[in-house]
């Protein structure tokens, strides 16, 4: 109780420092980068086949035939290449046992995921034959693999430090950018995570103004997360008390970026030690 006789709230302590994150971008953005930035090691069910490009030391993972492999430092990433629904489901079981060495688990994409899942689910019929029973059991599964994934960050025993989901981005009805997911969990995915953020991409511009552009003539490309909707033509929102800044950028404004890893804001430094300062370093912790 403060002196002036209103309730003043105590500071939080975070019994569980982990986050949900979903990414929603248009193609070729770079979402797959930004997922992967959360803290290692990574488990990364990668349905669209991105993972083999990015700078990582990546181990293959079949969980249909074996355990997850145990994290020896000499890898940042094991990749789930998701075939069918299936490769999903089993990889779940085993991560649900808490018997893993991940910190964060990223699911790449769910647009495509989903899309697997209708093929399964009937394969012979176009989405506009199917029938009700047909949207409630879509429905009712990807509610239950996105739910399951998220509540790894809830694990008792041993719970991810984050959870990220990537998406596809596609205008909807009110005309802004929303994740692109079809039937009823389209309208669920707001409640469902701690933070959804839309990633864009703009030409970096020197200090006079001008265009930074590199030794190929090519302009330098910096990437953006929009964590709040400050902007009516795309969707973003979190629950996290604005411990996070509106946007996010991927380097100082005085310095070019040399890649595009280097372009893109960072999930473990700008967001998840932003929102829980007593996970970082000492020495950010001190800078912050």
């Amino acid at each position: 109780m403060s002196t002036d006789g209103l309730w003043t709230p105590a500071p939080i302590q975070y019994s569980l420092p982990t986050l949900s994150v979903a990414i929603h971008a248009l193609g070729k953005i770079g979402k797959s980068t930004l997922a992967c930035t959360g803290p290692p090691p990574i488990v990364v069910f990668d349905a669209e086949g991105s993972t083999k490009f990015l700078p990582m030391r990546v181990v293959p993972w079949d969980p249909k035939r074996y355990a997850p492999p145990q994290w020896d430092g000499t890898w940042e990433a094991a990749n789930v290449i998701v075939n069918s629904f299936e490769d999903l489901v089993y990889g779940l079981q085993h991560l649900e046992t808490g018997q893993h060495s991940f910190r964060t688990v990223v699911l790449d994409s769910i647009s495509e995921i989903q899309r697997k899942l209708k093929d399964k689910i009937e394969p012979s019929l176009e989405g506009a034959k199917w029938k009700q029973d047909h949207w409630g059991e879509l429905l009712r599964r990807m509610d239950g693999l996105l739910r399951g994934v998220r509540d790894l960050t809830q694990h008792p025993t041993n719970p991810f430090q984050m959870a990220v989901f990537v998406s596809e981005s596609r205008m909807n009805e009110e005309g802004r950018y929303a994740p692109s997911m079809e039937g009823g969990i389209r309208a669920m995915l707001p409640y469902f995570f701690d933070l959804i953020a839309y990633l864009q991409v703009t030409n970096y511009i020197n200090p006079d103004g001008s265009p930074a552009i590199n030794a190929m003539g090519e302009p330098y490309e910096v990437r953006q997360v929009f964590t709040r909707p400050t902007n009516p033509t795309y969707y973003a929102g979190e629950r996290i008390q604005r411990r996070v800044p509106a946007v996010l950028s991927g380097v100082p404004t005085d310095v070019a970026p040399p890649s595009m890893w280097d372009a893109t804001p960072h999930l473990t430094r700008d967001v998840l030690w932003r929102v829980f300062p007593q996970l970082a370093p000492q020495a950010t912790q001190q800078a912050q």
